[in-house]
């Protein structure tokens, strides 16, 4: 059993119970050892993504990929993302991957510094990746990585 546990310590939201009781995380791994991890809220028996982060490998290059990170904007700033992106690196450092990559947009100021904070550095970008005319609308793709050799 590898860091994608229902047993890491994220903060639970509003007294969610945890698992196994209809609230708190969910999951399942992937073919290749990626996977996806969130938790989940329910209330008034309305179930709500709280927050996820999803992750697959890319072989040839021995990384991993973080293809999604989200969080609730009522839960932000109380550490999950933080937790969120520690099970990443822990999935990582099981794979023994010499990096984790992952995507953002130059007008995401907020998402940039979270992953500067958390260890990334700019690694490239792509001028052209959502449009022809990303440089003029100031949103050009930032690629950032995390090495853990």
């Amino acid at each position: 059993r590898g860091p994608w546990s229902c047993d890491d310590s994220i903060p639970q939201y509003r007294g969610m119970p945890g698992p196994g009781s209809g609230s708190g995380w969910v999951g399942e791994q992937g073919a290749w050892g990626g996977g996806v991890r969130g938790i989940v809220g329910e209330e008034r028996d309305v179930r709500e993504l709280l927050a996820c982060i999803e992750v697959c490998p890319e072989e040839w290059s021995n990384r991993l990929m973080v293809t999604e990170l989200w969080v609730h904007e009522k839960l932000r700033r109380q550490g999950i993302g933080h937790r969120l992106m520690s099970l990443a690196k822990k999935q990582a450092a099981l794979e023994k991957r010499r990096a984790i990559i992952l995507e953002t947009q130059s007008c995401n100021t907020a998402a940039i510094s979270f992953y500067e904070h958390e260890g990334f550095r700019l690694i490239g970008f792509d001028s052209c990746c959502y449009s022809n005319n990303d440089i003029s609308k100031k949103e050009v793709r930032i690629d950032m990585g995390y090495f853990l050799e």
